[in-house]
């Protein structure tokens, strides 16, 4: 069993009674081909970075699950199939999500800046990041620094 963790977001034009059976449907793939949810939440109705098949904003769903290798495949398969999903995203994880390593736990569920930082390789830290602002006709900028 490996640990796996999905994203999808439905079109928002679609309602509440829907959506939870929709999600209740993913949720269904996966179970019969023995994945066991550790999280499975419908984060809401969000305003997405940019469009995706016309829409504008999209409501989101997770799961955090194990599962053996062919759940993937079944799952995002029927994720294509199905007409009212617009995007999605599976990750396959090496260790558990928010163990010691990363200072976070499961039970919080929520990624922290800080945990995300750490995750780099070349050590950023928190403080040396700087947004740069619009002035006299310039682009805007992302500045870091040591």
């Amino acid at each position: 069993m490996e640990l796996y963790e999905s994203l999808f977001i439905i079109r928002p034009s679609v309602s509440d009674e829907e959506t939870k059976t929709l999600i209740d449907k993913m949720k269904n793939v996966a179970d019969k081909t023995g994945a066991q949810f550790i999280k499975a939440e419908n984060l809401g109705k969000k305003k997405l970075a940019y469009e995706v098949r016309r829409e504008r904003k999209g409501t989101y769903a997770y799961f955090y699950f194990k599962a053996p290798n062919n759940t993937v495949g079944e799952l995002e398969r029927a994720y294509r199939l199905e007409d009212n999903i617009i995007k999605f995203l599976t990750i396959h994880h090496e260790k558990p999500f928010g163990g010691a390593a990363s200072g976070g736990s499961l039970s919080t569920g929520v990624r922290r800046w800080p945990d995300l930082i750490k995750s780099f390789s070349w050590g950023i830290s928190p403080g040396i990041l700087s947004f740069g602002t619009r002035r006299a006709g310039r682009r805007w900028r992302v500045l870091a620094w040591r």
